[in-house]
């Protein structure tokens, strides 16, 4: 349905706000769309937008849900990289992605 509302925008000339962005990637990320979810946020920078705390948490939460740690961290660098301050949720999905998979020592590392 999200692919559906973008290209009727589109259709209209309507650009995505920032916030439809981010209900967007918070959809893909609730349903474990993490590549849907980051093609949003490239495409989001790509338009011209700056991704805020929401935008970067609501994929960190479905990479953190996969204990895919590495892209996490990708995610956190991208966030610092655009001044986007990490909050101790930030930290909070970054241990459950270390968690989820099976990365300890970055558990205690972050810990």
């Amino acid at each position: 349905k999200i692919v559906k509302l973008f290209e009727e925008m589109a259709e209209h000339d309507i650009p995505p706000s920032v916030d439809c962005y981010n209900l967007a990637i918070q959809a893909y990320g609730r349903k474990w769309e993490t590549e849907g979810a980051m093609q949003l946020l490239k495409a989001m920078q790509a338009d011209g937008h700056t991704p805020t705390l929401l935008s970067y948490h609501g994929l960190l939460h479905a990479l953190a849900k996969e204990g895919a740690w590495v892209k996490a961290l990708e995610v956190l660098e991208d966030m610092l990289e655009h001044q986007v301050v990490p909050t101790r949720q930030t930290f909070d999905m970054l241990v459950l992605a270390y968690s989820n998979g099976g990365e300890f020592n970055g558990v205690v590392q972050t810990i």
